[in-house]
């Protein structure tokens, strides 16, 4: 059940928490009287990283490690596992799966790697305790680039997120786009909007999205927006708000935004340099300071 926070209702949130919050409370009640060896619940790790629309699932799963954290306390045994994605069966033998999980950073567990990790996780007496298969370096990409994530950040190697997505010595995209005509830079901007946002996403590739489509109803929220805006700012060499994604909520407005950004060519067909936005540094802590109340009216679109 994907959807944005805003548009989670209480019902939805319910159906969600139900399967795993109730369960577990019930087993709870039910082993009181039992001298357990071992309490394992089955949390994700999306409990800690969660994809884009699933704030229930989130949710559901964090109250699944909290509650190992409430029997410990009442001196009952209890370890939560934070499961990253299982080889072996089921969604993970789709390959569109495989490749979703894929661009977040992830990969499979074998099950035998998984059930030793599991006996670790019991033998070390662990409460709560994550087990996945992560490339933290690409997660970085997709969380650390859009603000700094505590939770992993002394886990992944410096990157610099401001270098640009082409070479030293490869085609820089600025001059590309402008020695484009106006039809066709819209048209290369759009393409290139379309598969960043396909890339935050976690989507297989751009054709799974409507370009027409609201970036909000695709999920998009503050965070990924500056995500969204630096692959955007990497891919093309324009220097834009992440504002503006909200101002221009859809991937064929957003790129007829850029083409307006975009300097035109001088004689030699080399573009003029881009003047920086000197407020881009800043952009993340505007976003914060914004009230709630404005946070909502640019997602609606609203001036």
């Amino acid at each position: 059940d994907d959807r944005p926070l805003s548009a989670i209702t209480p019902e939805q949130l319910e159906r969600v928490l139900q399967s795993k919050a109730q369960s577990v409370r019930n087993l709870h009640e039910l082993t009181l009287n039992h001298d357990l060896a071992a309490f394992v619940l089955y949390s994700s790790f999306g409990s800690l990283l969660p994809n884009v629309g699933q704030g229930a699932y989130a949710a559901a799963n964090a109250y699944l490690d909290a509650f190992a954290e409430y029997r410990r306390s009442l001196g009952l045994p209890a370890t939560s596992i934070a499961w990253g994605a299982w080889a072996g069966g089921g969604m993970a033998e789709e390959e569109s799966f495989q490749e979703w999980i894929a661009l977040g950073g992830m990969d499979l567990i074998t099950p035998h790697l998984g059930v030793v990790a599991l006996q670790q996780a019991l033998d070390n007496g662990d409460t709560t305790v994550a087990i996945a298969n992560v490339d933290w370096n690409r997660v970085a990409e997709r969380s650390v680039a859009a603000r700094p994530y505590p939770l992993i950040s002394e886990l992944i190697d410096p990157i610099s997120h401001d270098a640009g997505a082409f070479g030293e010595d490869g085609p820089d995209p600025l001059e590309r786009l402008a020695a484009l005509s106006a039809p066709q830079r819209r048209e290369e901007l759009i393409d290139i909007v379309s598969a960043e946002l396909a890339t935050v996403l976690g989507h297989s590739g751009a054709q799974t999205l409507d370009a027409g489509q609201a970036f909000k109803e695709l999920g998009i929220d503050s965070v990924t927006a500056i995500e969204l805006r630096n692959r955007i700012s990497r891919s093309t060499g324009v220097r834009f708000s992440p504002i503006a994604v909200f101002d221009h909520p859809n991937a064929e407005a957003l790129a007829e935004y850029l083409s307006s950004l975009v300097p035109a060519a001088d004689a030699d067909g080399v573009a003029e340099a881009a003047t920086p936005d000197p407020g881009d540094e800043e952009e993340p802590s505007r976003i914060d300071s914004l009230a709630i109340e404005d946070l909502v009216r640019l997602a609606r679109g609203e001036s």
